[in-house]
């Protein structure tokens, strides 16, 4: 659910609220490719990122339906 904290014509500042917490809006997000990691996780998130995602179609080509059941 995406809760809208503040707007104008400009854009908007909310509340992604997630399965796994909140995620404050605009935010920077790294994207990451799931197999081939150039920076370790443990290393963005030393450097202040608190979130990762990465392509969903990569994640489902290598793990198919398990990776749909496990989220």
């Amino acid at each position: 659910m995406f809760e809208i904290i503040k707007s104008d014509l400009a854009g908007r500042i909310g509340i992604l609220h997630s399965n796994h917490g909140k995620i404050e809006t605009p935010a920077y997000v790294p994207v990451i490719h799931p197999v081939k990691q150039a920076i370790p996780p443990k290393k963005i998130q030393d450097m202040g990122f608190d979130l990762l995602i990465t392509n969903a179609y990569i994640t489902m080509k290598r793990h198919g339906q398990d990776a749909t059941k496990r989220g």
